[in-house]
């Protein structure tokens, strides 16, 4: 009767998967961080 199906599908849990996740969102948060970081003293020395 209904057509739509849904795109996603929800997996198991895997904790080396999460963890690795967890590692490179910590890595790209802090790089993006700290170039932000640079520019901001760049542009605001007094």
């Amino acid at each position: 009767m209904h057509f739509i199906q849904p795109i996603y599908v929800v997996r198991p849990f895997n904790l080396s998967l999460a963890a690795v996740l967890v590692v490179i969102t910590s890595i790209v948060g802090f790089v993006v961080a700290f170039v932000f970081s640079r520019i901001w003293n760049k542009l605001h020395l007094c």
